[in-house]
């Protein structure tokens, strides 16, 4: 293993910023979703990946 001495503030800005870029693409792609069937399938990838993260 590396390790780096990024520390707690580091270790927070490497975890928040892919989640808050990923909530915004998600939210933008489910705004431009016409399809009932394309917003289902954006809703069950973000549910199932909150899921996964709450058991793990």
């Amino acid at each position: 293993m590396v390790f780096h001495n990024a520390g707690a503030i580091g270790a927070l800005l490497v975890g928040i910023a892919p989640a808050a870029m990923m909530l915004l693409i998600g939210q933008i792609t489910f705004a431009t979703a016409r399809s009932f069937v394309l917003r289902a399938a954006i809703a069950a990838v973000f549910t199932i990946s909150a899921a996964v993260a709450v058991i793990m």
